[in-house]
């Protein structure tokens, strides 16, 4: 049993002195006897204690239910009562300032050892959940990226102020809502309704991440493309009990990204002495560097928007051409074929390609850099 620091506040002197030492007994140090609530509140103040054994009827202005309140709330200590009052007006009003213990009078030994064990059990245990809280609440505020947490009916647990700054919500207003009235966001490309991560992750049990895919539409009409990923919250016992997301703006990485495929992509490409095509996912071409371009004879956007296999030779060719453009689709990463094009200057030659797919933090293809060497 943990040795505990105890206020009796008890106005009957044999009943406090008994109380005194059956504690003592038990090896818990008796801080001092009160017999007003005004002193009891003074003590409590001044000396700190681990738990209150509060007699209800006290003498004096304050009664011990107002006294075990302002204890409760100004000092945080744990409070027990004692009394021989049990009528159901007296009870709801202790209930009010949430005791730890209700013992009534007159009591045994063994009754008081209880109550008081489980007081300071509880206390303790609540003490633990509050520092992890504060913790929790302390990680999540110091988190640098948005953060939205909801529990598994979709409604606001808490959200951090980066979070606050992209949505426009502030926290206390958030807090309890559907999180789709606070985080309402559209297909980045259609404009159309578009799941978010924190449904699709409660759906699929799976976190889940999008990479600009969604545009955040804030309080006050700001919209950010963003980037999100979405994970579980998960309790042994229980399972699931919500799900945690971070977003953030990804204006700037998208930025850079659309200044690197315009700057230093082409002219990586075009010091490369072998044929390459750029394509986006279903074959459509994007780009030709200048070896292809003079091979073909093509001017520079002559062949945008054109299907690779448009530039063979010959329908056989093309239809085998883009049949390998399907595979890249499923599984395979890169795929090898051969198939003839027109030249500028040569006619038909055959060319062997190298297909890779590029695939930017997500199960679809982005691009499609094929490579290629006449044979």
């Amino acid at each position: 049993m943990t040795k505990a620091k105890i206020l009796i506040v008890e106005d009957e002197g044999i009943t406090a002195e008994d109380i005194k030492d059956y504690l003592k007994s038990l090896d818990h140090d008796v801080l001092a006897i009160c017999s007003t609530g005004e002193d009891a509140i003074e003590k409590a103040r001044e000396l700190t204690p681990d738990l209150v054994l509060m007699d209800i009827m006290l003498a004096g202005v304050v009664d011990g239910i107002q006294a075990a309140e302002i204890v409760r709330e100004q000092y945080g200590i744990p409070v027990v009562y004692l009394t021989a009052y049990s009528d159901p007006q007296t009870l709801e009003r202790a209930k009010i300032t949430e005791p730890y213990g209700y013992v009534l009078k007159p009591f045994n030994q063994r009754d008081l050892q209880i109550a008081v064990e489980i007081a300071l059990h509880k206390h303790s245990m609540l003490s633990k959940i509050q520092e992890s809280q504060r913790w929790l609440s302390t990680t999540v505020a110091s988190v640098h990226e948005a953060l939205i947490a909801v529990d598994s009916s979709y409604r606001i647990l808490t959200m951090n102020q980066a979070a606050e700054r992209l949505t426009g919500w502030k926290a206390s207003d958030a807090t309890g809502r559907i999180y789709t009235q606070v985080y309402t966001t559209c297909d980045a490309h259609t404009g159309e309704d578009l799941p978010t991560p924190i449904h699709m992750a409660l759906e699929t049990g799976e976190t889940v991440r999008r990479h600009g895919e969604a545009v955040l539409i804030a309080k006050e009409g700001k919209v950010y493309t963003v980037d999100e990923t979405a994970s579980l919250i998960l309790d042994e016992i229980k399972g699931v009990q919500g799900v945690v997301m971070v977003f953030r703006d990804a204006s700037d990485r998208i930025e850079t990204e659309t200044d690197y495929r315009d700057d230093v992509v082409p002219a990586v490409l075009d010091s490369l002495a072998a044929l390459s095509v750029v394509t986006d996912a279903e074959g459509r071409i994007i780009r030709l560097n200048d070896k292809a371009l003079s091979v073909t004879g093509l001017e520079k956007g002559e062949a945008a928007d054109k299907y690779f296999w448009e530039l063979c030779s010959n329908e056989e060719d093309s239809a085998k051409t883009s049949e390998s453009f399907k595979s890249l689709n499923g599984t395979d990463n890169e795929i090898s074929f051969d198939c003839s094009w027109n030249t500028k200057s040569d006619g038909a030659i055959k060319i062997r390609w190298c297909n890779a797919a590029i695939r930017e933090d997500a199960d679809e293809i982005s691009y499609i850099l094929c490579t290629g060497i006449g044979l």
